[in-house]
């Protein structure tokens, strides 16, 4: 679609729409980990824009180009294209394209272990993403100023309360958005985090997550640990309700290794809680499960 558009745009001169149609060419590439054929059209979009004065697009594309360095662990350069966004965007007063640009040279400065420098980087990120009430893009900035000051070993408990609880919330950010392998590497970076701390309510909450995501990527060895390791913390901590929720999720997992028995024991459980709670809805969930076995045995 985008190579039909640029084709018939140049056709046309229409510089600024080939321009635009050019870098979004870049935009697929690079989302595909197409990487030489991203940089290709960085470079020839970038090339346009400089020609017809379009800092906006100068900026975009070389905001791409930074990302594309980086990932190839170019970093000078990356350094470069990212700063140059960062200029452009400051000149033009766009916020948004500040806090990108910010955050990238965050990325370079910290993989190059400039920690003093990742910090400022990261912290500006934060602030603007904060002034445009942007919940995700604060949480990862928060992250990555945590991993900061975890790296410098100048870190207090509240520093590692704090990066644990930001971890967290990306895990679920990321489950929700169905990115299973970020939202791995999250909860398993809270649970490490809350394991030394001694906060058990927050590594079943990891755990938790963590049993949720192997259990959609059909990991369901690791799945069941997970799911019993939360529901043994919940039982510790007496905590009834969450004890249904791992109790559930427990069923799911043994019903999908066809392992009745132990699937019929956690819906039960489940049920029974629930019920006792008054939380028809989720009655509803073991019921189902329950019907499910019976389902299965007959045929």
């Amino acid at each position: 679609m985008y190579s039909k558009a640029r084709e018939i745009r140049e056709r046309l001169g229409d510089e600024q729409d080939a321009a635009d149609a050019t870098f979004g060419l870049g935009q697929v590439h690079r989302l595909r980990n197409e990487y030489s054929e991203a940089q290709s059209m960085y470079n020839k979009a970038k090339e346009i824009c400089e020609r017809l004065g379009d800092e906006q697009g100068v900026a975009h594309a070389a905001l791409g180009l930074g990302e594309v360095h980086r990932i190839w662990k170019e970093y000078s350069e990356a350094q470069a294209m990212y700063n140059k966004a960062k200029e452009i965007h400051e000149r033009l007063g766009d916020e948004c394209g500040v806090a990108h640009a910010a955050f990238g040279l965050g990325e370079v400065h910290l993989l190059r272990k400039e920690y003093s420098e990742a910090q400022v980087m990261y912290s500006k990120a934060k602030e603007i993403r904060e002034r445009l009430a942007d919940e995700r893009g604060v949480a990862h900035a928060a992250f990555c100023l945590g991993e900061v000051h975890l790296l410098r070993m100048e870190y207090s408990e509240a520093d590692e309360q704090d990066v644990a609880d930001a971890a967290f919330g990306l895990g679920q950010v990321h489950r929700l958005r169905n990115e299973y392998s970020e939202a791995q590497t999250m909860y398993s970076k809270a649970k490490e985090i809350r394991e030394h701390l001694g906060d058990e309510q927050g590594v079943a909450d990891a755990a938790f997550g963590l049993a949720h995501v192997h259990r959609l990527r059909k990991e369901y060895s690791e799945a069941q640990a997970m799911y019993s390791k939360a529901k043994e913390i919940f039982e510790h901590l007496g905590d009834d309700h969450l004890v249904a929720h791992a109790a559930l999720g427990l069923g799911e997992v043994h019903r999908l290794r066809n392992e009745y028995s132990g699937a019929q024991a956690m819906y039960g459980k489940a049920k029974e809680i629930y019920k006792r709670f008054g939380d028809l809805k989720r009655v509803g969930y073991a019921t189902w499960g329950l019907g499910q076995l019976i389902q299965a045995e007959a045929t």
